[in-house]
């Protein structure tokens, strides 16, 4: 997959709350099939990817004298 396809994925898994299942009906209706197993292997090798960047964000994060929630 291209980088384009994964953050897609991953916008619509996160930021638009949609479950890896309609994602799924939705692209299959598209004429598109990409299995559900696919697209959570897809995932977890971004997640596995995208950890050194969770930890800075986190680093920086602790360093402020105050944090928003």
């Amino acid at each position: 997959p291209g980088p384009g396809l994964l953050a897609g994925i991953i916008t619509h898994k996160y930021d638009e709350h949609m479950p890896l299942y309609r994602l799924e009906l939705t692209l299959w209706r598209y004429g598109v099939f990409l299995a559900r197993s696919t697209t959570c292997a897809w995932m977890a090798a971004c997640a596995v990817l995208l950890r050194p960047l969770v930890s800075r964000m986190k680093t920086d994060l602790f360093q402020s004298r105050v944090i928003q929630t």
